[in-house]
């Protein structure tokens, strides 16, 4: 029976005859674990593509580790099927707040989150906040109480780390506070009131008390702030980079008719070897098509980045590729040229992203809108050169590439077992 899509699933019983990729969620129709997967992108609705689980099983498991946070919670992949991600012995789904989920000691205050005296004091390095670090505190019980032996005096302004658990003990020197006795008091007020010559006072300069020297304010805790800023920015730029690096995904081939002759063009590339990615699928376009087109593709549509100003027929003498993969059975075999490149990002919208398509030219990888014909004669036929690649460019500045694609004449052929027909 037919299978159009070559998806290894017999028309008849696809629900997708003329889609290799159903859903377009990265897995092909034949990869996905259940039939209601084939036209559900996300399967089991925790927020993540089924092409972006990490394993097939996860893929209807929407919590795959069960630790009481759905997949697309996670903060990072490892933790899809770990539920204890830090390994600090707190499940994921209990720990109080997201960042640690994949830090241990998450204020950084060197004391272990589960050995925390109370849960606020997991993400307050001062949980009391008397400026006293929680790890420097004389005993765990003032780790939560700003005045330990509740003397009035508060820990940081006690005489000594003595005082800070008990200032009335004796045995604590310095801690008591100083007794008057009466008797030396009515000595004082019955002695000698004979007027008697006082000394003229004499001028003692002030010496000023620097503002400095009580300033307690705890600079660390800004610094600190800004580090974690400065570390949560980082993940979200990585995050945002991430779902917007191009990703071949399709290589369309069409085969030449009788009546257009092409010649192919050996070592124009510096490239020395060439891997296809094994994910990238190569489909059989319409027969006869003479320009190569490229295209983006996003989670919510199609974006056209556009075709190459040459056509194939401008540029007789075309680069030619043989390329052999162990992915396809060995009765694939497909003789033409590249008509078709379509990379694929995985966030729905761009935000910002800008795409340009680069050829390598001996070497170097140049803009398209970069070329000039080479002997600067404005008749003579432009190069088709034989890579091409997507790159992203970000409002930060930063790029990410795709990898290689070839261009021009190609011959594919299938070097794996052949695949026993679906049913």
């Amino acid at each position: 029976e037919a299978d159009r899509d070559n998806d290894f699933i017999l028309d008849s019983e696809d629900p997708c005859p003329d889609d290799p990729d159903c859903d377009n969620d990265g897995l092909r129709d034949n990869e996905e674990p259940t039939v209601e997967c084939i036209t559900d992108s996300d399967c089991d609705d925790d927020g993540l593509l089924d092409g972006e689980e990490v394993t097939e099983a996860c893929i209807t498991d929407s919590d795959c580790d069960d630790d009481g946070l759905l997949d697309g919670e996670e903060p990072a992949p490892r933790c899809i099927t770990d539920s204890d991600c830090d390994d600090d012995t707190i499940q994921d789904g209990d720990e109080v707040a997201p960042e640690c989920i994949t830090k241990a000691d998450c204020d950084d205050d060197t004391i272990p989150d589960p050995n925390e005296v109370a849960p606020e004091c997991i993400t307050k390095a001062d949980c009391d906040d008397d400026t006293i670090p929680d790890p420097n505190e004389v005993a765990p019980e003032c780790i939560t109480d700003s005045d330990c032996d509740g003397d009035g005096i508060l820990d940081p302004d006690e005489l000594a780390p003595e005082c800070i658990t008990d200032p009335a003990n004796p045995a604590n020197i310095g801690c008591e506070v100083p007794q008057v006795d009466p008797d030396d008091t009515e000595t004082e007020e019955n002695q000698d009131l004979t007027p008697t010559d006082e000394p003229e006072p004499t001028s003692t300069p002030i010496t000023p008390v620097s503002e400095t020297e009580n300033d307690s304010f705890p600079w660390w805790i800004p610094i600190l702030a800004l580090l974690a800023l400065l570390a949560i920015t980082r993940i979200l730029l990585l995050v945002y980079m991430r779902r917007r690096s191009p990703i071949i995904t399709h290589i369309a081939i069409s085969e030449i008719r009788e009546e257009i002759q092409f010649i192919e063009r050996d070592d124009m590339s510096s490239l020395n070897e060439y891997e296809i990615n094994s994910e990238t699928e190569f489909l059989s376009d319409t027969p006869g098509i003479t320009e190569v087109k490229f295209t983006i593709r996003v989670d919510d549509g199609n974006l056209e980045h556009g075709t190459s100003s040459s056509s194939y027929l401008e540029d007789a003498d075309l680069p030619s590729h043989d390329l052999q993969l162990g992915n396809l059975p060995s009765v694939v075999s497909i003789n033409g040229i590249v008509s078709e490149i379509i990379w694929s990002i995985k966030a729905k919208k761009p935000l910002g992203t800008s795409f340009t398509i680069e050829v390598e030219v001996n070497g170097e990888w140049v803009e398209i809108s970069d070329l000039t014909i080479e002997n600067g004669s404005a008749n003579e036929a432009p190069t088709i050169y034989p890579y091409c690649r997507l790159v992203a460019k970000t409002p930060f500045g930063l790029k990410r590439f795709s990898t290689p694609a070839p261009i021009g004449l190609i011959n594919l052929e299938g070097t794996g077992e052949s695949t026993p027909e679906a049913g």
